[in-house]
């Protein structure tokens, strides 16, 4: 029986200016090659932009968002005791929650992304009148000396393209940080869209 065997492989690297080409066994020559790792140029990229361009994390991010957005759920008096409204004939009875799945949505999202979501309660005195999405990383928790939460500081860009900063009491924010062994108290240090970045950074250059 004939046997073949390749006598020559040659790689080509789309990043060359000019076509190049080398043979992969050269191990002492990596002049073809672009190196792709975990350094520094990696770690400049954000979630933001692995979410915008690597299609795999997008669809899980979605896919995770879109399940809990889709979740039944009821809403019950304050004392548990009547059902207000439910997610199978949804009349927004509360007043502030116009679209509960969109806002389920975006807090999932979020969550996956960074590792938390924030919703800031538009209220009077007595009644919340609307809850509405903020960006998590234009929100930022404010410490006491003990150690205990004392507010957050959002800051924002006004109409007049100016970057400005408020103080918002911890009454008038919904947080939800996803649990971290290595954090007592406050939003983590790992959380699931940051485990994935190594390899989404890979993609994110590839493509």
């Amino acid at each position: 029986m004939a046997k073949e065997t390749a006598s020559k492989v040659y790689s080509f690297d789309g990043n060359q200016v000019a076509v190049k080409s080398i043979s992969p066994w050269d191990v002492d020559d990596n002049s073809g090659w672009t190196i792709l790792s975990g350094g520094a140029e990696g770690e400049e990229k954000t979630a933001s932009a692995y979410f915008a361009r690597v299609p795999w994390l997008r669809r899980g991010v979605s896919l995770i968002a879109t399940g809990v957005s889709g979740m039944p759920f009821t809403i019950t008096a304050y004392n548990g005791d009547k059902e207000l409204d439910n997610s199978d004939n949804y009349q927004n009875v509360v007043k502030f929650l116009p679209n509960p799945n969109s806002l389920f949505w975006l807090m999932a999202a979020s969550r996956q992304l960074t590792g938390r979501a924030y919703l800031f309660k538009l209220r009077n005195s007595t009644i919340t009148k609307q809850l509405r999405y903020r960006v998590p990383t234009s929100i930022k928790p404010k410490w006491k000396d003990d150690g205990e939460l004392a507010s957050f500081l959002r800051t924002y860009t006004n109409q007049n393209g100016n970057t400005e900063d408020k103080t918002l009491k911890i009454e008038d924010v919904v947080y939800s940080w996803i649990a971290d062994p290595y954090v007592e108290i406050g939003p983590p240090s790992n959380y699931p869209a940051k485990t994935a970045l190594a390899a989404s950074g890979v993609l994110f250059n590839l493509d």
